[in-house]
């Protein structure tokens, strides 16, 4: 039986995020692509899957091969749950150890600029908005919210309830309900982007977005804000988190995520490193001179 088989069944009966499956597939391809053949079940031993793994991490970072060996254990455990394929011994399966990346997020500062600099903007949106109205109001929004963009993007205006400063949505990645709070200063920009009337709130696609938030980190720059590499709308997310923990904890960072399954994802994801600790430097010894 082919593992690209096995992939399309539980792609069939799991509900899993697209990502998720795109894993799967390009684990199962890339083992085919080592074995030189079409990988099948008989293709998944345990010599096989660590001298696999071994050679990715040869020329791929040890996150790739990681997501690699974890996706082709999927495939395993799906055997022997619904094939008797014999089950795998996990302890001698080659684990590679992923380098943790610490949690970098704009501070309040570089947060400041990023508004700043959006008011600036030239121009107008095909949706016939001034494009400094509708990034000052995306900008707001996402900090306050700490929404994700997927979610952002897909808001509609009846879904905000300027009353009680909140909009109610059901979360794309989770699918839970959840609820986020606005600022007044939120509230003032979302009513000046109103207007023409349509469905969604913030209607530009993710190209559209990251085109203009360029042109803000470029202007930016006039205000001393350095954008760092893999930094953009979504950092809004770990700025909210990290300030959120600053004033009243993990729990409440979260919460404010939306999160459901405690804090441990929060800390590692979310908080800025630079926040988790706070500095301290031990005592040091009385040194005295001694005069005879």
């Amino acid at each position: 039986m082919r593992l690209a088989a096995i992939v399309d069944q539980i792609a069939m009966e799991c509900d899993l995020e697209n990502c998720t499956v795109g894993q799967y597939r390009r684990a199962e391809k890339r083992f085919s692509e080592w074995l030189g053949r079409p990988s099948e079940a008989k293709h998944l031993t345990r010599q096989n899957v660590n001298s696999f793994i071994e050679q990715i991490q040869s020329y791929r970072t040890n996150t790739t091969a990681g997501n690699y060996r974890r996706a082709l254990c999927r495939i395993w455990n799906y055997l022997t749950e619904h094939h008797g394929k014999p089950a795998y011994e996990i302890r001698r399966m080659r684990r590679p150890k992923c380098e943790e990346k610490p949690v970098v997020a704009w501070t309040m500062i570089e947060l400041s600029a990023l508004i700043r600099s959006s008011d600036t903007l030239p121009g107008n949106l095909k949706i016939n908005v001034p494009a400094s109205l509708y990034f000052s109001a995306l900008l707001n929004v996402a900090y306050d919210t700490a929404l994700r963009p997927s979610d952002l993007f897909i808001l509609h205006w009846t879904q905000l309830d300027t009353d009680a400063r909140s909009i109610t949505l059901i979360q794309h990645k989770t699918l839970k309900p959840h609820i986020v709070f606005l600022s007044d200063n939120s509230v003032k920009a979302l009513e000046l982007i109103r207007y023409p009337s349509r469905e969604k709130i913030f209607p530009l696609t993710w190209g559209g977005v990251r085109k203009w938030m360029e042109k803000i980190f470029t202007l930016a720059g006039v205000y001393g804000f350095v954008r760092l590499p893999r930094k953009n709308l979504g950092t809004l997310r770990k700025s909210n988190a990290t300030q959120t923990f600053i004033e009243r904890g993990e729990a409440a960072a979260a919460e404010s995520l939306g999160h459901v399954s405690g804090t441990r994802m929060v800390r590692k994801h979310y908080i800025d490193h630079r926040e988790r600790r706070q500095y301290t430097v031990p005592n040091r010894p009385c040194l005295t001179t001694n005069d005879g």
